[in-house]
């Protein structure tokens, strides 16, 4: 599935407008001045265009993951992706 197809689906998801409430409350909540109703659909659909290309980035030429929670004691690490925010938690 192409990424305009993507966006659209998510345009037309109950999570876009979940979303945009959840910005609109966000902007309030941090004292940041709330965008119109118009700008923020565009705001969240950039943002979300930008994730899926990051995504697809990382499918294609793998993930840079950073380890950010060390646990020697248990064997286990915390990675986070540097590009695109995946997580991975390995065992070792």
């Amino acid at each position: 599935m192409s990424i305009e197809e993507q966006l659209e689906d998510y345009k037309n998801s109950e999570q876009f407008t979940e979303d945009i409430s959840w910005y609109e409350n966000e902007c309030f909540l941090e004292g940041r001045p709330v965008p119109s109703d118009e700008e923020i659909p565009t705001i969240l659909l950039a943002e979300k265009k930008a994730q899926l290309e990051a995504q697809m980035l990382c499918d294609t030429q793998g993930h840079r993951y950073e380890e950010v929670n060390a646990d020697g004691e248990n064997g286990r690490s915390d990675l986070d992706c540097q590009r695109c925010g995946q997580v991975f938690r390995c065992q070792w």
